[in-house]
Formats: C-alpha cells, sequence, structure tokens
C-alpha cells in the first residue's frame, strides 16, 4: 500500500469520491497497529503546525457562551500543541472505541483493521484541513466550502469504514456502533478530565457593556 504524501493526494480523492473502495483497499494491505497509530500521530503533529501558524496569523479568541442577559462563560481556548494531543488521543481512542464496539454487535473486525481505517481517514482529513486553512485566509468562502467538505467526507469515510471493517451486511448497523462508540469515547474523555483536570476551565462574568444576546 503506497502512502507517499504525492499518494495521499490520490487517497483523499477516492475517500472523497468511493469511500467503500478506499476503505477496501486500505483493510485488504493488512497494515501492523504500530504504522496505524503512527499515521494518526503524524496527523495530529501536522493539525499542530497547522494551528499553531493560525493562532499566530489570525489569533485564537475565548470561546463565549452566554447564560444570561447580564452574564457570560467564557472558556479559553487550548493551544496548539494541546489541541494536538488531543487529536491523537482521540484518534487512536475513536479506532479502539469503533473495534471494541463493532465486535460485541457482531462485527469481525481486529483493532489493527479498524485502526488503519480510520488512521488513512484521518490523514485524509488532515488534507482537507490544510486546504481549509490556505484558502481559509484568503478565500474565507473556499474555506468554509473545504470544512463542511470535511465534516461530510469524515461522517461518510467512517460509516464505511466501520461496514467494511466489521463486514456488516448495512449500513443502520454501522451507523448505530459508530454513534456507540461515539458516546464511549465521549463518556471516556469527559472522566478523564475530570480526574487529571485538564478539561476547559470556564469562567463566569458580566456581560461587556454595549453587547447583546
Amino acid at each position: 500500500m503506497d502512502l507517499t504524501v504525492g499518494s495521499l493526494w490520490e487517497w483523499t480523492k477516492l475517500f472523497v469520491r468511493d469511500p467503500r473502495t478506499a476503505a477496501q483497499m486500505v483493510k485488504a494491505a493488512k497494515l501492523p497497529l504500530e504504522v496505524s497509530i503512527l499515521m494518526i500521530v503524524v496527523a495530529g503533529v501536522v493539525s499542530t503546525v497547522v494551528s499553531g501558524i493560525y493562532d499566530i496569523l489570525i489569533g485564537s479568541p475565548d470561546i463565549i457562551f452566554p447564560l444570561s442577559e447580564t452574564e457570560v462563560i467564557v472558556f479559553e481556548r487550548t493551544g496548539p500543541i494541546t489541541q494536538g494531543i488531543f487529536a491523537v488521543i482521540t484518534g487512536v481512542g475513536l479506532g479502539y472505541s469503533i473495534s471494541q464496539v463493532g465486535r460485541r454487535m457482531g462485527g469481525t473486525g481486529s483493532v489493527a483493521e479498524i485502526m488503519s481505517i480510520t488512521a488513512v481517514l484521518q490523514l485524509v482529513l488532515t488534507v482537507i484541513v490544510v486546504g481549509q486553512f490556505l484558502f481559509g485566509l484568503t478565500l474565507p468562502l473556499v474555506g468554509f466550502v473545504l470544512m463542511m467538505l470535511g465534516v461530510y467526507v469524515f461522517i461518510r469515510g467512517l460509516g464505511h469504514a466501520v461496514n467494511v471493517g466489521h463486514d456488516f451486511d448495512n449500513m443502520g448497523k454501522s451507523a448505530w456502533v459508530t454513534f456507540v462508540s461515539f458516546m464511549a469515547l465521549v463518556a471516556v474523555v469527559f472522566a478523564a478530565s475530570a480526574v487529571f483536570g485538564v478539561g476547559p476551565n470556564g469562567q463566569i462574568v458580566p456581560m461587556p457593556l454595549g453587547e447583546t444576546l
């Protein structure tokens, strides 16, 4: 299986055009688990670099949620390195979660098989994210279109990854496995954040003068 920088563009086009065939080709390659994890790490590193450059050029505003007419809760946005580490952990966790949930629902995919497909999918998404970043600086509309394309490719590609990886005979079961896997991953992440105190810390502050909900 060819995964050079040049071939990554071909994989991106294939996942956009025919994600089922792409998933079948990745599964047939029988990539070792450590190679798949390395690909997820590479995707995380690239995301960290892109996020860091974006912070330097544009800045990283805080996330603000209104609570009432007079108060808002402010979350400080994490730095690019933290975001990259989080991307790697959740990337690996998602592949593992899908493999375990799928097997409990009748699937046959191993951890290595599922991880390989989700790893290549994450590299494909990284290509789209880089394009979104580059166009977003000069052509915001194109950047927005690429962002929506990334969401579409991820959801559709992940569905076929589960379907092919676990040899399911319908997409309905694949969608259910994906949903349960996401919920399990979110629960683990929130629990770990609470235990280790690494989650976002919100601060309730008065609504700035002149602003309304």
